[in-house]
């Protein structure tokens, strides 16, 4: 068995992660902060987001909050 030295476990965030737990408002205004800031990276070019690990950057502009939620 190999071990593996130095390597950072990070937990990967996509949307569904973001909307998880919210109301339905709050769920509404992260999905159309999505469509207008990043549809140029998603799947279809129309605002559909399908999947994928959000960075760092994206967490921070589409919920701000979310890294408060997540430490409590």
């Amino acid at each position: 068995m190999e071990k593996i030295e130095n390597q950072s476990r990070e937990r990967i965030i996509t949307i569904k992660e973001l909307l998880r737990g919210q109301p339905a408002l709050r769920q509404l205004d992260i999905l159309g902060k999505a469509d207008r800031l990043f549809a140029d990276k998603f799947a279809d070019k129309k605002g559909r987001f399908y999947g994928g690990v959000l960075t760092e950057e994206e967490i921070n502009a589409l919920d701000p909050e979310y890294r408060k939620r997540d430490q409590s």
